[in-house]
């Protein structure tokens, strides 16, 4: 029988047959593992492959998504500029013609409002611009102080019509190359969002310091500050601390946002730091150069 013969030992008291069985089966089981772990490798890399090739298809529906989301903004504001230049100059030299003090109001308010718009459809050509790297620096000669300051003073008469104290303290002992216009729209969307969220009877100060490595653009308020949990956010494209429809501000979200990208088109770094109830300081570092002095690579 068969049990006779595998529990058989030999002359030498060995049992040959289930040493060779259990050596055939060791093998087996060997093999066995070994094309268990193939075909998991196998399943791996496939699977891989898989997410790889839907990470790149995900990427590539991004970018398609985002292509069409600048030439739509392009676009837009290419069609808003037009028929706002069309209102804003007839308005203009009507004013300049206007004796009549209610006709004035009216016409004033007309431009005030046309001016606005227009510097909104700007603002996100500006993005536009930035997104798909169009947005170009043009450094300048001048005085760079004296540029803030009328940029601040520009905005004097909005903030004793809020009831708001507005200063400028800068003061550079050297003229500097910049970017003009970009630094003013930085300037004057930091001031513009500390109007904003600033009550009355409230203070907005701008420094401008220069330091070792450019120069330090300080905007400080003593408006209604942050919440801690907003600020990771508080860059981001559109958005707005508060996003309802009953918010007491109105606004975009875009202001911040643009001063952000100008400040990285401009190798700058912006900082924030806010207190709930107390006020926010924004911080802008620009490695602008002083006249007559190289600049580091």
């Amino acid at each position: 029988m068969l049990a006779d013969r595998l529990f058989a030992p030999d002359p030498g008291g060995a049992f040959p047959e289930i040493d060779s069985l259990a050596w055939s089966l060791t093998i087996g089981v060997v093999l066995l593992m070994g094309a268990v772990a193939w075909s998991f490798a196998r399943i791996k890399r496939r699977q891989q492959q898989m997410e790889l090739a839907f990470r790149r298809q995900e990427a590539a529906h991004q970018q398609e998504i985002n292509d069409i989301q600048n030439r739509f903004l392009t676009n837009l504001t290419h069609e808003f500029r037009t028929p706002l230049t069309l209102i804003l100059t007839p308005t203009e030299q009507l004013l300049a013609e206007a004796a009549d003090e209610h006709q004035r109001k009216r016409l004033t308010s007309i431009y005030r409002n046309a001016h606005h718009l227009l510097r909104l459809v700007n603002q996100l050509l500006d993005l536009s611009k930035i997104k798909t790297g169009s947005l170009t620096v043009h450094l300048t000669e001048g005085n760079l102080s004296e540029f803030i300051s009328q940029t601040v003073q520009s905005f004097q008469a909005a903030a004793e019509q809020r009831g708001l104290h507005l200063a400028y303290q800068g003061c550079l002992k050297n003229q500097y190359i910049f970017d003009a216009e970009s630094t003013g729209k930085i300037t004057y969307n930091l001031i513009t969002n500390a109007l904003k969220f600033t009550r009355p009877g409230g203070q907005i100060t701008v420094d401008l310091q220069e330091q070792t490595e450019g120069i330090r653009l300080t905007v400080t308020d003593t408006g209604v500050g942050i919440p801690p949990a907003k600020l990771p956010n508080i860059f981001e494209r559109f958005y707005q601390v508060d996003g309802s429809s009953t918010r007491p501000h109105t606004g975009t979200g875009i202001g911040l946002s643009l001063a952000n990208e100008l400040v990285r088109l401009l190798n700058g770094r912006i900082t924030v730091v806010s207190e709930e109830g107390r006020g926010t300081t924004f911080e802008v570092t620009l490695p602008f150069q002083p006249m007559g002095v190289p600049e580091e690579n």
